[in-house]
Order: C-alpha cells, then structure tokens, then sequence
C-alpha cells in the first residue's frame, strides 16, 4: 500500500540498464526470433514472451499488466499487428510450462512501412555514420594530441563504420571530401550562406589510408583559423544535412533516403563554444585542474582528500576564493553549523551559474534541449571532449549535458593536455563514444494502480531560477540519458550503450488491482509487473566471413513485484546498488536547486528519516510476534532477517551497541546505508570545496554527469572502492577477505588478523577512477618472501578494467620500494565540512535518531 512505502521512507523508483548483456536469452538457439512470433495483448500492447507478464486461458490470456483479457490466436493477433510482419509458421501463441528467461531479444524489421519483412541489412549499405568535429581555433598542442590520436582510432575502427570530417570555427564549418585521392575542403559552410553543405563519408575499409590522411592535413588549416565555434549552428547544419538525405532504420519516418543504421556527432573542441565564451564575476581562479569526468572523478592523484584535522576553526575544508589560494576563504567563526549557507565558486545553483555566465539564458538551454530532440528522433547522438591546457577552463559544460543527454550520449569530459598519457586517455574515451547503438525507444509498462511519476522539479529557488538545472535533469520521470516522447511513458535515445543506466521513479495511482473477472471463471489474482522494452539498432556478425549486418532488436524485461505485506519486507527486498543510484540523482537535483553544502544536510536528514523508520518498524515486528513468543511458538524474537535484540535499544541480549543498533547494524541490508550516504556526499561531483579540492565548474559537471549515467555495479565501485586481499601466487581462486571498508584503520586491522595466517598478502583495489594492486606491507610492514600476481587475481583485474566505460589506470607495487596513492581510496576517513570524519559523523546522526525516537544514551 501507499502507507507502506510511507513509513518506509524509501523512493519508489526503478533502475534500467537496457543494454547490459548478463542474464539476456534470445529464447532460440541462434539469432533471436521475430517479435511477430509472439503473442501481444491486444489492448496495452505489451508482448508476452513469458508466463511472468499474463495467465494463459483457452484461446486467450489475462494480461497482468492492464488487467484485460484478448484472443491469442494467429487470426486475431495478424488482424491487429499487419506493421508487426505477422508469419503463422513462426507464431507461438502458447509459452512453453515455466517460460523463458526474465530478459529476451527478439527482432524487428528494418522498415516497418514496408511489407517485405527484411531483418537485416548488409552493413555497408546500411552504415553507423560517425562526425568528427574539430575545433578550427585551436593551439598547436590540441592538434598534436588529438591529430595523432584521431588517425590511431581511425586505423582501429571497424571497416563498415562511414566517417565524415568537418572544422568548425565562429564563421565556417569546413567539409572535407576524404573520398578523393587527394582529400580537400568539399565546402565551407557560413551563417551567411543559404545553401547548406554536403557531407561526403567514407567507408572505413576502401578510404581509410584518405581519411588518416586528411586528418594530418587539417592541421594547416587550422592554424589559419580563429574564432569559438557556433556549438547549436554546428550540430544543426549536419543534422540538416541527414534529416534531408538518409533515414533511420526501425524509426518511424514518411521521409525517403538512404537507410542508414543511426549516427554519433564527436566533437573535440579546445576552447568553449560561441555560447558560452564571455565568462562572468564568478571564476575562481585559483581552482585547481585535475580531469573532469572520467571515472566520476575530478582530483588530483594523492591529495583527493583533508584527513587530517589543524588547530583552529575549519579554514581549510570551506570555500575557494581568491582571497587564500593556500588555505581557501576566510571562514566566518559565528558559522558553527553546514545548516547555515555557504556559496562555493563552484556550486551549482542557479545565481552562481549566471554569475559564471550572466550571458546565458533559459532560452539558451531550451535550444539546445530542442536540438537534443531533433537529434534523437533520427537516432542521432552528440558526444562533447574538451582537451585544454588552462588552469581553469569555463567551457559551460553544466549546460552542454543538456544537449548530450537528451540525444541519449554520456555527458561531456574534460582532458588536461598537459598530462603524462593524455593521448591515451584521449583514445579511451573517443573508443568509447563509437558508433554502436543507435534508435534506442524505451517503453514502460505497469500493472494497473502504478504508474510513472512525470511530475516536474518543484522549484525551490528564492532568487533567478532561470538557469535551474534540475529542469532539464529529470525528463518525465526519467533521470538520465534520454528523452520523453508526446506518447506517455515512452522515451527516445538516439544513441545508447551497455554502460548507461537510467532511474524512474514511480507513484501509485489509486487502490491496486488485485483481481480481474473472466467469463467462466471468476476473478482470477493480478500479478503487479514491471515490463520495460527497450527497441535498438545495432551491427551484428553475419553469415559470411568479415560480413556484418545492421539489425534491429527488441529487448524485453518482465519483473514481477511481488507485494510487501510490511516494511520488513520492503527492506529485506531492498536492491543497494539501485537505491545508491537513485539517491545520487536526488541529491544532484537538490545539488542544483539548493547548492552543495545543503546537499550535505539533505542527505543526512534523509539517512536519519530511513532509520527512524527502521526502528519503527522494528517495534511494529516485535509488537507483532511478541505474543507468538510468549506462547512457545518461538524460541526467540528472530524473523526472517528480523533480531530484535540487534534492532531495539530496549532488548537484552544484544551484541550491538546503543548507536549501532540506532544506524541499522543489526539490519544485513540497512547496515549499509550509512556508509553509502556518506561515501556518495563525499564523492568528487557532489562535496564541497577545500583547500586540497578545488575542481573547476566545468570538472565537477562532468564528474556529476558521468556518474548519472553509470550502470549500478560500477557506481557502487565508484562512491565505494571494492577492497579485496588475495593470497600470493596461484594458491587461491578467490579473495581471502572482501568488503574490508575503506579507511585505513579498518584495512591495517584485517591484515593484522590475516597475516598471523599468512604474510603474503597482495591488496587489490577496484575503482572507475583508478585500479591498485600492491603487497600489503605498503601498508603494514611484516617479514615475508614477496608476492606474485596469481591466474585468478589476474583474470580478476582484467575483467575490472573491461568493466569500465573507459579503462582506468592501474597501478601494480609489488616493489616496496615504489610508492601507492592509497590513501585516494580511504573515503571513510575524509573530513566533511566540520571536520568529522565517518564515525564521528555516525555518532552524530544516532544522536539524532535518538533524540527523535526519544531513547535515553543508556
């Protein structure tokens, strides 16, 4: 019931990572069958390729996700789904007993207005097309890194990819003609000019020695020039330039053309776009210059975090000002409390972003979302990299994710070139951005009494809200890459990839429907569902040797959501790594509309609300069960995952203390919560400045955004490390120890134990910002032979580095003689804003809690 989520104070919100592969059958043996060979209810329209989303009747179904029975029969089915390409050969009206797997693929025509049926295309003649936009007003240094790393990714690309080259610059864009032997600028496209420019690609296997080519050619006529390039002019003249010549496979469109496979616009830009140029009163320009976005981070190796505490009041964690490059602001001794507010040059409020930009407007941010949307519709994505060298850049990267997300791409990064092994990273995250997905259409299904919450952002702010983030952040309900659509509970990506993930959140509507009426048989129960099909076009594998095919697929997930009898039970089913997810994209939105050092509040308050409640709960089990007790039916107050002398303050017998039982240590899910909480508001997008942390605007946007698109297993890894020790050599498959915390303290306290066992111990630290694996005496020094990496741990790091978006550096010290940044990794012994650091933050939030369920310290 509604009262149920209530009292829990958990959100009521889903996570979807549409692509990832784990757990997917395409319930055949070989390539997926057609759609058509399923039956769909034929009032919601929800396919049925399990027993999980209906309940099979003579002739028909109940479908559990409206509530309403159809025919299932080949005659009714072809009546009404002529554009499905319906075969009576094919069709399976009746699922097999037990059905298939929760996650299936099945395929779609290419062109649904025609009648042939075709499921596949050769890739060459339906092909991903892939723009490459570089900044015509760059420095020498831009063009010597990205120049040669261009013509390395175009040397790996995949030989049916087809390339287009363009420089942009205030006035121009220039298109290169790289099928001719000699390549050229084809035209130059100005904002006088009426005609607009033909895009001329190139097939990566017959012109890839003229597009490498071309590439070293560009830099003569970049040097010659000047001017920030128009960002909207830009993507909306190639975006013309398709709309009028080609059509996206899958997609509906009345248009002719070219079928092509969909496409990606790569824009690698050295300075900030026309719009976004004039820089206001708020740059700080002591702000420190690490990379912005990869992995979710934004610091500089070995100073990530303040851990240790200095005389005085807390100068060194508050604000970044010009005042004290050293030691950052001046601090205010009347402050005592983070509930009193304080503006950082890098916060994200809407006053403090038109103080960086007072050019900008809501106009502005409603183009480039409008221009998001155009790019979707024709499964076209848009991917931004800034490479610089300044110290701190203003490149309105808060506001260019608009555009990036809206066409379903990850959010714009920023690269140091003054890095060792920027070109590396450089051609990490251009492979990562390649043509592969494209045409993405995500619908959402629910039983009746759900449904997806699209009410908007309230809006919080006092003062100009015109430059408000969090409008533009949540789309419908969905918070993420993507777009809705005019139909309910449908969006668009134009581009996609196994790596994203995006959150719902949902509300119940009215009283659930539990039982529906059919003729002949009474009511028969309802089972709420979740069903989310997410259409895509891809290039797959075919037949032949070096043959691929462009193909277009549906991907079919049925959860059935069993309903919560109590609170308990909503805990026990809790999933952490979606509830992590779906906290970060809250404390974004409040990050927007009320600033980073509310934020730090907010999410304390919430932690205290959730364990509050918990205890309740608590006391309701035990209420309840109580009387079972009393008359032998129970040996003990234990229930399930329900202990009451670990959860209540009032029962003997317990093992936990009075603070630990209030933070849900007695809890095996809600004992995690607090270290959650506390690692995703010390992470680098959301914590406030310090002396040692001063990411620019622009670095910190791309940390927030990269990490809001993250599928949950790496998300988790990204607000908290995965610490593994792993015994020396093959003598072991798996880690001797894991979830070991991440301080110092907590570390030095398991190697203590392990290494009376064994002295040979190798630590293994798993991160999207960065990967270590060293012996254990950097960090506790013991007598011992050595160590070697083992098959296991080895085959270990290795699928963490594929894990990843972009492969993180790694570090491997088994020389006690090299030097290891671990400290990087220990989160839970930073310092927040009043200098506490992880348990003494604890132990102030149990007072809380405490002080709210009225308990005594005894």
């Amino acid at each position: 019931s509604v009262d149920t989520w209530e009292d829990s104070n958990l959100p009521l919100s889903c996570v979807l990572t549409p692509l990832q592969s784990s757990h997917v059958d395409t319930a055949c043996e070989g390539r997926p069958k057609p759609l058509a060979s399923i039956p769909k209810c034929l009032h919601c329209g929800a396919p049925h390729p399990t027993l999980k989303s209906h309940y099979p009747l003579y002739g028909s179904l109940l479908c559990h996700l409206c509530g309403k029975t159809c025919s299932r029969t080949f005659a009714d089915q072809a009546y009404q789904r002529a554009e499905d390409g319906m075969d009576e050969s094919i069709f399976r009206s009746q699922m097999p007993e037990g059905g298939f797997g929760g996650t299936l693929d099945f395929s779609l025509p290419i062109d649904r207005k025609t009648s042939d049926n075709i499921t596949e295309l050769n890739a060459m003649n339906c092909p991903p097309l892939w723009w490459i936009v570089v900044e015509g007003s760059s420095s020498r240094s831009y063009w010597n890194t990205v120049g040669r790393t261009l013509q390395n990714v175009v040397a790996d690309l995949p030989k049916y990819v087809h390339v287009g080259l363009a420089v942009a610059s205030e006035k121009t864009l220039s298109i290169w003609n790289v099928q001719s032997p000699v390549p050229f600028v084809h035209h130059h496209y100005d904002s006088k000019s009426n005609q607009y420019p033909e895009v001329i690609f190139a097939d990566v296997r017959t012109y890839q020695s003229h597009l490498q080519t071309a590439l070293r050619a560009m830099s003569d006529s970049i040097a010659n020039t000047e001017g920030n390039l128009k960002m909207i002019q830009t993507v909306d003249v190639l975006l013309d330039q398709l709309l009028r010549d080609g059509k996206p496979v899958g997609l509906s469109s009345s248009r002719d053309g070219r079928l092509y496979a969909g496409g990606r616009i790569l824009m690698i830009l050295n300075r900030p776009p026309q719009e976004f140029k004039a820089v206001g009163k708020g740059k700080c320009s002591n702000a420190r210059f690490g990379d912005g976005g990869q992995g979710g981070a934004c610091f500089e190796p070995g100073s990530r975090f303040v851990t240790e505490k200095s005389s005085g009041m807390p100068s060194d964690i508050l604000n970044c000002t010009d005042s004290d490059p050293e030691m950052g602001a001046s601090y205010n001794k009347q402050q005592t409390s983070t509930k009193e507010k304080r503006i950082n040059n890098d916060d994200l409020t809407s006053s403090n972003l038109k103080n960086h930009y007072p050019q900008v407007s809501k106009t502005v941010l409603q183009r480039f979302e409008k221009l998001g949307r155009s790019c979707a519709s024709v499964a076209l994505g848009v991917d931004v990299i800034f490479c610089t060298e300044e110290p701190s850049p203003m490149f309105g990267l808060p506001f260019l994710n608009v555009l990036c997300k809206t066409t379903g791409a990850p959010g714009p990064v920023l690269i140091n070139l003054s890095k060792n092994g920027v070109a590396t990273n450089l051609k990490q995250e251009i492979q990562s951005r390649l043509p592969a997905f494209f045409g993405g259409l995500l619908k959402i299904r629910l039983s009746p009494g759900f449904k997806v919450d699209t009410s908007p952002v309230a809006q919080t702010q006092k003062k100009d809200g015109s430059l408000d983030l969090s409008c533009f952040y949540v789309d419908k309900g969905i918070m993420g890459p993507g777009a809705s659509m005019e139909q309910d509970e449908l969006w668009q990506l134009g581009v996609c990839d196994p790596l994203q993930s995006m959150s719902l959140d949902l509300e119940v509507t009215n009283k659930i429907q539990r039982f529906a009426f059919v003729d002949g048989m009474g009511e028969i129960a309802l089972k709420p569902c979740l069903q989310a099909c997410f259409e895509y076009t891809t290039v797959v594998p075919g037949s032949k040797r070096d043959e691929f095919m462009t193909v277009r697929r549906i991907r079919i997930c049925t959860l059935q959501m069993p309903m919560p009898k109590s609170v308990e039970d909503l805990y026990a089913a809790l999933d952490l790594e979606a509830l992590s997810i779906v906290l970060m994209h809250k404390l974004n939105i409040s990050a927007f509309s009320e600033g980073l050092s509310e934020v730090q509040d907010i999410g304390k308050d919430w932690l205290k609300d959730v364990m509050v409640c918990a205890y309740k709960s608590a006391e309701n089990t035990q209420k309840r069960e109580q009387p079972r007790v009393q008359n032998g039916l129970k040996e003990k107050m234990e229930v399930g995952t329900f202990y009451a002398p670990n959860r209540l303050a009032n029962v003997e017998e317990g093992e936990l203390t009075r603070d630990e039982i209030l933070l849900g240590q007695g809890h095996n899910i809600l004992n995690h919560i607090p270290r959650i909480v506390w690692c995703i508001l010390h992470c680098d997008a959301l914590r406030p400045s310090s002396s040692k942390y001063q990411p620019s605007l622009d670095a910190r946007c791309a940390a927030l955004y990269q990490m809001s698109c993250m599928t949950p297993s790496v998300f988790a890894r990204c607000i908290i490390p995965r610490v593994e020790l792993w015994p020396s050599g093959n003598d072991s498959n798996e880690p001797i120890e894991s979830e070991m915390g991440v301080s110092l303290e907590s570390l030095s306290l398991h190697l203590m134990e392990q290494k009376q066992i064994d002295p040979n111990l190798i630590l293994f630290v798993d991160s999207p910002n960065g990967i270590l694996v060293c012996d254990s005496r950097h960090l506790l020094p013991a007598p011992g032979d050595g160590v070697e990496i083992g098959d296991s741990l080895q085959h270990a790091i290795q699928s963490a580095v594929e894990s990843y978006r972009t492969p993180p550096p790694v570090t491997i010290a088994l020389d006690l003689s090299s030097s290891i940044d671990l400290a990087d990794f220990m989160i839970e012994d930073s310092l927040n804003l009043l200098y506490k650091n992880f348990s003494e933050w604890k132990m102030e939030i149990a007072a809380a809690i405490s002080d709210d369920l009225k308990i005594s310290s005894d």
